[in-house]
């Protein structure tokens, strides 16, 4: 017999079992948003919690329902989701909205890969 959690849809471990309510505490991760480069000039707003990883991505993930913005600032295209815009409120001050699109139009667009020397240098330097 296997103990089950019904909302997940999971078999429960027995470290799980084991656990009590406040186990699992709030904490705050840290996360960056990196820039991609699209073949078609526009710098594709992606946003992680696992920096590490990005020199080895072989994709960005979108959703296919999900609408984006291109936003214009400083002489650059900027794409993110529209839902996030507030989000880069600071960042993205005094720039305008120059489009929309969904995810099912960015997928399979190519980007320029980011390097690992790129993410030292930016570590760096802040």
């Amino acid at each position: 017999m296997l103990p089950y959690c019904w909302r997940c849809e999971t078999p429960l471990s027995n470290h799980e079992l084991r656990m009590d309510d406040d186990t699992y505490a709030e904490r705050q991760d840290p996360s960056v948003t990196v820039r991609f480069r699209l073949e078609t000039g526009e710098w594709l707003l992606a946003w992680t919690t696992t920096p590490w990883t990005l020199p080895s991505n072989l994709a960005c993930a979108v959703g296919a329902d999900i609408e984006y913005v291109v936003v214009a600032k400083d002489g650059e295209r900027y794409i993110l989701a529209a839902d996030r815009q507030g989000a880069y409120e600071r960042e993205l001050e005094g720039a305008a909205v120059t489009g929309t699109l969904t995810g099912a139009e960015l997928a399979g667009r190519r980007y320029e890969r980011c390097s690992i020397t790129w993410l030292i240098r930016r570590t760096r330097s802040g």
